[in-house]
């Protein structure tokens, strides 16, 4: 979703708020010096911070 404009994500509300009633939900994010992409889950709150704390490691980095 990274080039999606707002009005992009209000034409696609409909399909992600389905998406989100889905359990086993990831992300790919390019991680680990970006070298290639890495899924993690996003379930759970938790799941939430986790993928954060990774984005935000590497651009600390």
């Amino acid at each position: 979703m990274k080039h999606a404009t707002p009005s992009t994500l209000a034409t696609l509300e409909p399909l992600l708020r389905q998406l989100r009633a889905l359990h086993g939900l990831f992300a790919d994010a390019k991680l680990a010096g970006g070298r290639g992409f890495q899924r993690l889950p996003v379930d759970t709150a938790a799941q939430w911070q986790g993928l954060l704390a990774a984005v935000g490691r590497v651009l600390a980095a």
